[in-house]
């Protein structure tokens, strides 16, 4: 916490229970109740991914046991905004987590709906589709969209995206640059180019085409994902399908980056600092886990924010998660104690092992 907010949590600490009670807003409440709230709002509206990473569990789940697939309705989705403006005012809705938004046919109807509840708007796709109604889309001015890919060539991108084609990306990253343009709008578009062992020499192609359209570029080392998958590498239960690529296509070695990451005494913020939702409206554990049953701590809607912060802070999952040091792992990019650790493995890794595409 900074010296202002100290300084303002101890000015309001000072007021009386009832004062509090009738005139601090919601957020400001559950601030003073345990210092942290939610700052961006992630809800998946739909139930399903077009590709299948191997990355991602999209990819790397086996389909008996991937999560339900559906799509969330404007309605439900109204009514989770109108809960989270009295609860967490002054967050971010992000309308994506393992799922690819432009799938659902309401994109916009979805987009206008965060807009006119009072939040700012994040969006991410692969961009192997458009939404439906690209100009209408494009009208309702999403605040950002980040486009994740992984290669110049179809070649290099198909092995981490695999099902997509990045001639499509880039023809669907051309017409999505127009259409924004042609709206005059304020959105702003940014490509994540996740690096692996095998696509370094590409970066600068997309960065160059990238930045052609007037979108932003960035790129970073890849890592596997769900946090419970990463738990069953570091165990040694892990499919071999999953380990050949985990050892052979990324840069970070996984071992050395957990034992790093043990190192480093910090909490997990992450069931508090942000709150995720999937498609049926049910509260999961982080971002970070994928499946849906075992991580859920209850309908958001119909559980009191109070019991659903409750279950969060005690679930048996995170003791294990946080002893073995995997909450780190997966926020080390904006890690200033772990970044410079992982980038010496990375280097170290790239330097050792030769580059299998």
């Amino acid at each position: 916490m900074s010296l202002l907010s100290k300084k303002i949590f101890k000015k309001i600490s000072s007021l009386t229970p009832d004062l509090i009670k009738n005139n601090i807003p919601g957020g400001i409440k559950n601030f003073l109740r345990n210092k942290y709230v939610p700052r961006t709002v992630i809800i998946d509206i739909v139930g399903m991914c077009n590709l299948r990473c191997p990355s991602c569990p999209n990819g790397n789940i086996e389909n008996e046991n991937r999560n339900p697939v559906g799509i969330m309705s404007l309605e439900t989705f109204k009514k989770i905004l109108d809960k989270v403006a009295l609860e967490h005012p002054g967050t971010t809705v992000a309308i994506y987590n393992w799922t690819d938004q432009f799938l659902h046919p309401q994109i916009v109807e979805f987009v206008k709906a965060i807009h006119a509840a009072g939040f700012k708007s994040k969006l991410s796709s692969n961009l192997n589709l458009l939404p439906v109604n690209l100009k209408e889309f494009a009208k309702s001015n999403p605040g950002g969209i980040t486009i994740s890919l992984s290669g110049f060539t179809q070649k290099i991108y198909e092995i981490a995206h695999k099902g997509g084609n990045i001639e499509v990306v880039k023809e669907n990253m051309k017409k999505l640059s127009s259409a924004l343009r042609e709206a005059k709008v304020s959105t702003i578009v940014s490509v994540y180019y996740h690096k692996y062992r095998y696509n370094l020499d590409e970066v600068k192609l997309m960065e160059e085409f990238a930045k052609s359209l007037g979108f932003g570029f960035g790129a970073d080392w890849a890592y596997f994902m769900p946090i419970e998958k990463v738990k069953d590498y570091i165990e040694g239960s892990l499919q071999k399908s999953d380990v050949d690529f985990i050892e052979n296509k990324l840069a970070l070695n996984i071992k050395k980056a957990v034992e790093a990451a043990k190192e480093i005494n910090e909490s997990c913020l992450f069931p508090l600092t942000s709150l995720t939702i999937d498609w049926r409206g049910q509260v999961q554990l982080c971002c970070g886990v994928y499946d849906s049953n075992r991580f859920s701590v209850g309908s958001y809607l119909e559980t009191p924010w109070e019991i659903i912060e409750k279950r969060l802070k005690t679930h048996p999952f995170c003791k294990g998660c946080v002893r073995n040091g995997l909450h780190n792992y997966i926020s080390w990019h904006g890690n200033q104690k772990l970044r410079p650790i992982y980038e010496k493995i990375i280097q170290e890794e790239l330097k050792d092992k030769p580059i299998n595409v």
